[in-house]
């Protein structure tokens, strides 16, 4: 069916809205094909937002009236002195085909159909967004929260420049047991004008609080045009939204951080998470009190066997071996008794296997095996939870 609006009362400017969307996508009548156009259109779509254009063409001389069509249905039909009509009821991210036919008497000539897709809604403005002071300028990185998986992974963790270990190996451990509790932390809010700079925006939540903090993805940057902190491999960027978001957190009072080692409410920044206790960040991430003890690895066997905890090891300020970084933390990956080497351990560098330090010393800089000997003679606290 075709739909002709009574003209009677339309002035030389028409201001119509297009027919319901269920009728856009109606064909052509049987035996009303179109006639090829003879001649190059006549004119023109000027979008004026996301769901409204503009259409004007050139006054044809004998014409006596003229169609507005809209993916082959006709929306208006204006008289000979009409040149332009508005339509404001299309819908965004959607692409329409306009025509204008000219009437001469009982004669129809179509022009050239023109395809035009309606740009997306604008973005809200994003509410203010604190970001921990930095040298460094801050700079958009766009990817997704988790890898292929779906879900938070320990090898997403790239330990960046600053000293905290504590809390990367913290999310290491989290990441391999208790996934869901960073999946919890999380509510995506999509995408947001910040300053007139594309940002996507989430909600943190930390367990141990009842208060979450805003963080969005945009980082420090060094002048490789690579992140100062934590590494963004692959497009992954959950580790260096929670690394963001600690910071934050800390500058709210809701998390420990180093730089008072307590609940402070002042401006907070990268430096301020450079060296820390392994407790503090698996209490904000699972909401339980976490503890720290002097290394004992028949305790940890207990707490990790028997209760199934999240550990984390605090290396020595003299290791015996060179191999393992002084006053560092790893995760504790499992404990397997029947191993020769039954502590799996990760260093949250996450770099190659035997990775040189700024001494020029190699040291372990992702997976690597331990017994308990090992444990005793390197590693100096324990933390779990």
């Amino acid at each position: 069916m075709r739909f002709v609006p009574n003209c009677a009362s339309l002035e030389d400017r028409v201001l119509l809205s297009v027919l319901p969307q269920s009728m856009l996508h109606q064909s052509v009548e049987v035996g009303k094909s179109k006639p090829k156009p003879k001649s190059s259109p006549s004119f023109s779509v000027t979008v004026d937002s996301d769901s409204q254009v503009t259409l004007s063409w050139n006054k044809v001389s004998g014409a006596t009236g003229y169609l507005v069509e809209v993916n082959n249905n006709q929306v208006a039909q204006v008289k000979p002195k009409v040149n332009s009509i508005l339509l404001n009821t299309l819908s965004p991210n959607t692409t329409y085909d306009f025509d204008i036919v000219i009437l001469k008497g009982r004669s129809k000539k179509w022009e050239t159909e023109k395809p035009v897709t309606m740009p997306p809604p604008p973005l809200p403005i994003a509410p203010y967004i604190y970001h921990p002071a930095d040298p460094n300028p801050y700079e958009v990185y766009n990817g997704t929260l988790y890898g292929p998986t779906g879900g938070p992974l320990y090898t997403d963790i790239h330990q960046g420049a600053v000293g905290d270990c504590w809390l990367e190996s913290s999310l290491a451990e989290a990441a391999l047991k208790d996934p869901q509790a960073i999946e919890h932390m999380f509510t995506t809010l999509g995408y947001y004008n910040e300053n007139g700079i594309v940002v996507e925006l989430w909600e943190v939540h930390f367990a141990n609080t009842a208060g979450y903090v805003l963080v969005d993805n945009e980082f420090p940057t060094n002048a490789q045009g690579t992140p100062v902190y934590d590494q963004i491999y692959g497009g992954v960027l959950w580790v260096a939204l929670l690394e963001k978001a600690y910071c934050e957190a800390a500058a709210f009072g809701y998390v420990i951080n180093s730089f008072t080692g307590t609940y402070d409410y002042v401006p907070e920044t990268y430096a301020d998470i450079n060296s820390g206790n392994p407790a503090w960040a698996l209490t904000a991430i699972t909401g339980y009190q976490a503890v720290t003890t002097s290394i004992n690895t028949n305790d940890m066997d207990v707490e990790m066997i028997t209760d199934g905890d999240l550990m984390v090891i605090g290396s020595d300020s003299t290791p015996g071996n060179s191999l393992i970084v002084p006053s560092h933390a790893y995760a504790v990956l499992s404990d397997n008794p029947g191993a020769q080497y039954q502590y799996t351990l990760f260093n949250p560098w996450n770099t190659p296997d035997v990775y040189y330090n700024d001494n020029g010393v190699t040291v372990f800089g992702n997976v690597f095996y331990a017994n308990a000997s090992f444990i005793e003679q390197n590693y100096a606290t324990q933390s779990f939870v």
